[in-house]
């Protein structure tokens, strides 16, 4: 997950890496006049993974090694939280910056955050990264991965990583000088693409300031569908599977004919692709 401020734009962008599942989703969620509108990204059991929402309010989340939650006297003091809310979602449809999220997410006993971090960053610049055991503000470049970038030195952490924690100098390398842009955030994350039992099932890139994104499906960076979180918001209650804004992706077809003949089918259609390369 990265994301970055050059003069008045902020970006924002992150790839989803997992075991490989065709139920990526996009959930819209409108402006009920009580609640900002949101774009969520998720599988069909709707578990938020990353979102944007009207005001250019953006989070993505990093898996962590399990910690033992915080023993604190300040820790024991918050609140339980309240049967059937997600924080982070409630938090986006509430505010509008990252200093407003933090301040009310620590408010909460949030336990999956022992094993996870949160990425923020919101139009205003602030960037952020917020787990139950620290947290870290940037002023121009942040960048996290699956190691915890706030309370760690993060150089002794990537040489005694044994390349676990690779893709963090990549993406430092491509930003950590000059402007920061699309075709940067881009390409961090294009060289920082995952092929292997774990892979990127998608990635966005996101201007904050406009709420335009950039959606690519299946590490095909060459074929990335253009939205625009405010446009969706305003037409009201959506719900995709990622696949389906990706017509002409051979991974889409594959799971389509999967679903509608079984493997052989789609063993066939595999086959067929082959014999035309």
């Amino acid at each position: 997950i990265v994301s970055g401020v050059s003069g008045d734009r902020v970006w924002f962008g992150a790839n989803e890496d997992y075991y490989f599942r065709a139920d990526t989703r996009m959930e819209v969620f409108s402006n009920n006049g009580d609640q900002h509108g949101v774009v969520i990204f998720s599988y069909r059991d709707g578990f938020p993974q990353a979102g944007i929402n009207e005001k250019g309010l953006s989070f993505d989340a990093n898996a962590l090694a399990s910690s033992a939650l915080p023993e604190s006297e300040e820790w024991q003091s918050r609140r339980d939280l309240p049967e059937g809310v997600d924080p982070v979602v409630k938090a986006l449809m509430t505010y509008a910056t990252v200093p407003e999220v933090i301040a009310y997410i620590e408010q909460y006993k949030i336990p999956v955050l022992s094993s996870a971090q949160i990425h923020f960053a919101d139009a205003k610049g602030n960037l952020a990264v917020y787990s139950n055991d620290g947290i870290c503000y940037k002023k121009r470049v942040h960048i996290s991965t699956n190691f915890r970038v706030c309370t760690k030195d993060v150089s002794k952490a990537i040489k005694s990583s044994k390349g676990e924690y690779w893709r963090y100098p990549i993406a430092e390398d491509i930003l950590g000088k000059g402007r920061v842009s699309f075709e940067k955030v881009k390409r961090a994350l294009v060289e920082t693409t995952q092929t292997n039992d774990v892979s990127t099932l998608y990635s966005f890139v996101v201007d904050l300031k406009t709420t335009d994104f950039t959606l690519y499906y299946g590490a095909d960076f060459d074929g990335g569908v253009v939205m625009n979180a405010q446009a969706l918001i305003a037409k009201g209650r959506q719900s995709f599977l990622m696949r389906d804004l990706f017509p002409d992706s051979h991974l889409a077809a594959f799971w389509d004919l999967y679903e509608a003949e079984g493997p052989l089918g789609a063993i066939s259609y595999l086959k067929a692709q082959e014999n035309n390369v």
